[in-house]
């Protein structure tokens, strides 16, 4: 048997990797001139192959993957044909879709402005985080022999946020500052808007001290003027000299904190801080795990000096700390679950309207069949259908995310106390970028699929000869347990967000009634800080005293007393102590002067308060709550007993206080201890100071300011509110979650009575013969009303009955955002559900008022 040539072998190989229709069509002419180009290879072979490769592309044009695309087309054109004739419908189900989109784009669109957005530079996949352990700063030296020793990148820069105190032709006040190296802007390469950037020449103790303004501080503190380069102003008690203005693109490195200074790391601007976060620029075809393990071999031999052990990461940089990934992605993930629950309801509404509109295309879908169309090619064009639905709804939750995002990311967040001093801007933006698009184009996708595949599956199950009988767009159609589940689907999942919403709304209503502990009435709160402004730790006491002492004397202010910190004011201190004869305990901690439990209202159980004799040189002294005192003497007298923390000395009992709230407001009562500002003030901490006033709290404002003036002028205060208003950054979770499942609840309420709306009409639609012949026998209109609404009221009550199920084991999981409410609160559940069978009841009377309007005569005579 004579053996084929190597070519001919080869082309056939190569043939079977093509569809069989090409194979068919043009195979052999493919065949034909493969040989000939074989067999005179030396004559116009090139010609020959082009004309090989000729047919291979006519023949895929003329093929499967064309013929493909030329039925999607008219599957789109048909689709669209039919949308067209069914505006209303058409025009609802994208209003839904693009709310369900728009939320959850939403709330992604802030998620992937931190997580997934590189810094703002140039070239920025080139920039590197360089962290200790996951995410830790790395000490200042460290720094100093990666940025020398290493191989892999051509710049590496510290930062770290810090807090100065600026002044400049006016009162004091804190600004957000960022201490870097010299070669930071260099690093980034980031330039100066104005004037000139801070360089390595600036980042030396002799060099004279610079600093640069960011964009937004400039306009907002220096009114945009371009003459402010050059300029002196004091930033904690020395003078700096601006040098330049950063870009306004330029939010920092450390989001969600935007800096409004940047300052030389070693100017003498104070404490020098210990440890850096850095970001590092790789070397041009280097890849990341290069950098990785040059770092690594630096931080090993680092370990071996000092004789430790840690290990250095190294990461892309992003927009956020690595520290605030895992956080932000937990809670937007949560947020887009809830939105994720209105786009189901948007999903059941939409497909419990297209089973009912498949009602009336039993027909033209008979009809279809009975001329050959499968029913594979009848669910694809049903899919396509809903596709081109929710690609239009897409499109349109692209429009409300882009709007709303704007517009939440301009408003400041809900119950943070005013403040008479601006505070540090924290980066909350939104971006409408690819990831964006991805993400809508692929939950556009998912929704169709899920609204659009049951029905499409049921719509074709169709007997040919009914279909075609049934001349009548109002044949008798009988009862789909599918678009029951649908209607009750998205019914309770609106009772499960309206409950949640309820029992929220109730919480945040009854939190006056809740006790905590201690009376926020009539006490004005301000923020000091003496950390910056060259106060040792005897002079800062004496400070706080004259301070006390001038504020007690004046008219109108009934008490006053300085803390460390102050409570449910989202701040906290503690350790662990050693009880004298006993074992450790962990307790929660607070450094107070005297007149604290005057000041707050908390009651003295036992024992005295602190004084002004409590200080250094003194007896330790601390009080206890009771929760304290039963806990470690249960039926003895706690005056007189001893604890201490770590090594230092013993610490003996004076008082006993009366329980009350420091974190959270539901909050088990904790082990705290009080101790003196006296014996255990400290210079770097910021303090508070608390005013008990006889009028409103906000007419102590003069006389604070007055008195601080008095005694330094330089020492900034900030942060000025009643207390009752500073402790409602607790309620903060409730009302962000409040306020999102309120507004979730009433668009979920909203869709879910129009998808009964829009089934009930559907059905009267086509029972109207069914109705006609009713009325006809002598039924009263109240009669044909109860029979169109019997049906959808019984759905309502099971949706009802389903949605309040899983409220009920949802609380036990939000049980910190929910106080002085039950979890199976009457009110909430009997409320929401009168309202959602008000709702629902009025969504079916209309059309079933409509029902009550059909002649008979005319129904009767309809095919």
């Amino acid at each position: 048997m004579k053996k084929r040539p190597a070519s001919t072998r080869i082309y056939r190989r190569l043939l079977r990797l093509f569809p069989f229709d090409f194979q068919r069509e043009f195979g052999t002419e493919m065949e034909g001139v493969f040989r000939d180009e074989h067999r005179q290879a030396s004559k116009g072979g090139i010609a020959k192959i082009i004309r090989l490769w000729g047919i291979t592309l006519r023949g895929f044009l003329q093929t499967a993957p064309f013929e493909h695309l030329e039925v999607l087309r008219r599957d789109i054109r048909y689709g669209l044909r039919s949308l067209r004739k069914s505006p209303a419908f058409t025009m609802g189900a994208i209003a839904a879709l693009a709310i369900g989109i728009g939320a959850n784009l939403t709330i992604f669109g802030f998620a992937n402005a931190l997580l997934f957005r590189p810094l703002p530079a140039p070239e920025s996949q080139e920039l590197v985080r360089v962290s200790m352990y996951r995410w830790s700063n790395v000490p200042y030296e460290h720094y100093l022999q990666y940025r020398e020793q290493n191989r892999t990148l051509s710049g590496l820069a510290a930062f770290q946020n810090a807090g100065a105190s600026l002044q400049a032709g006016g009162p004091p006040e804190i600004a957000a500052a960022m201490v870097v190296s010299g070669n930071y802007f260099e690093v980034l390469r980031i330039g100066a808007a104005v004037g000139r950037t801070i360089g390595e020449t600036d980042d030396r103790p002799d060099a004279p001290p610079v600093l640069m303004l960011s964009d937004a501080f400039w306009r907002r503190r220096f009114g945009a003027d371009p003459a402010i380069i050059g300029r002196v102003v004091t930033v904690d008690g020395r003078p700096f000299t601006i040098v330049g203005v950063t870009p306004a693109s330029f939010k920092g490195t450390l989001s969600p904190v935007i800096p409004q200074l940047w300052i030389p790391w070693n100017a003498p601007h104070g404490d020098l801080p210990l440890s850096a976060a850095l970001v590092g620029r790789m070397r041009r075809d280097v890849p990341l795990a290069q950098v990785q393990a040059d770092l690594a071999t630096i931080a090993a031999a680092i370990a071996r000096e000092i004789n430790e052990r840690f290990y250095l990461t190294v990461s892309a940089a992003r927009v956020a700390h690595p520290e605030l990934v895992l956080p932000v992605a937990a809670f937007a993930g949560t947020l887009m679950a809830l939105a994720a629950l209105v786009l189901l309801i948007a999903c059941f509404n939409i497909a419990s309207l297209l089973l009912a509109r498949s009602t009336s295309r039993r027909k033209e879908i008979g009809v279809r069949i009975a001329l050959g169309a499968s029913r594979t090619q009848l669910v694809r064009q049903l899919l396509t259908e809903s596709l081109l639905l929710s690609f239009a709804g897409g499109l349109a939750g692209l429009g409300v995310a882009f709007w709303t995002g704007k517009a939440l990311a301009a408003l400041p967040l809900p119950g943070l106390a005013p403040s008479t001093s601006a505070p540090p801007p924290m980066l909350l933006d939104f971006v409408l970028d690819w990831n964006v698009v991805l993400v809508g184009a692929g939950i556009s996708i998912g929704t169709a699929l899920l609204f659009g595949l049951a029905p499409a599956l049921q719509a074709v199950k169709v007997n040919i000869a009914p279909a075609l009988k049934d001349t009548s767009a109002t044949a008798a159609v009988k009862r789909s347990r599918l678009r029951a589940s649908f209607v009750v689907g998205q019914l309770a999942v609106s009772a499960f967000l309206l409950v949640v919403a309820a029992l929220l709304v109730r919480s945040l209503t009854s939190e006056q009634t809740i006790n905590r502990g201690f009376n926020a009435d009539s006490v004005l709160t301000a923020g000091m800080t003496l950390v910056n402004a060259g106060y040792t730790k005897p002079r800062g006491i004496e400070f706080y005293r004259r301070l006390q002492q001038r504020l007690e004397s004046t008219p109108g202010i009934e008490s006053v007393n300085i803390a460390e910190i102050v409570p449910l004011t989202a701040s906290n201190s503690g350790g662990s102590y050693h009880i004298e004869g006993g074992s450790d305990v962990s307790a929660s901690d607070n450094v107070v002067s005297r007149g604290h439990f005057r000041t707050l209202g908390i009651p003295l159980l036992a024992g005295r308060d602190f004084t002004d004799e409590d200080r250094e040189g003194s007896t330790p002294v601390c009080i206890i709550n009771e929760r304290m005192a039963q806990r470690l003497w249960p039926g003895q007298n706690p005056l007189g007993k001893r604890l201490r923390s770590g090594k230092l000395p013993w610490v003996e009992v004076i008082g006993v206080a009366a329980n009350s709230k420091y974190v959270g407001l539901v909050e088990s009562p904790r082990l705290f201890i009080y101790r003196p500002i006296g014996q255990r003030y400290d210079q770097h901490l910021t303090s508070a100071v608390l005013i008990k006033t006889a009028a409103e709290p906000m007419s102590a404002v003069p006389a604070l300011r007055a008195a601080v003036k008095e005694l330094d002028a330089d020492v900034p205060i900030f942060a000025i509110s009643p207390l009752i208003q500073a402790t409602e950054i607790t309620l903060l979770p409730t009302r962000i979650a409040s306020w999102l499942a309120s507004i979730l609840g009433i668009v979920a309420l909203l869709l879910g009575a129009t998808g009964i709306y829009g089934v009930v009409s559907y059905l009267v639609r086509n029972r109207t013969r069914e109705i006609g012949i009713r009325v006809a026998l002598g039924a009263r209109p109240a009669q044909v009303r109860r029979f169109v609404t019997t049906e959808a009221m019984r759905w309502t009550v099971i949706g009802i009955l389903l949605g309040f199920g899983a409220a009920l084991g949802i609380t036990l999981w939000i049980e910190d955002l929910i106080y002085g409410v039950a979890p199976a609160d009457p009110v909430s559940y009997g409320g929401i559900a009168v309202l959602l069978s008000t709702t629902a009841y009025i969504a079916c009377w209309f059309p079933a008022h409509r029902a009550t309007r059909v002649d008979p005569t005319v129904a009767l005579r309809e095919e």
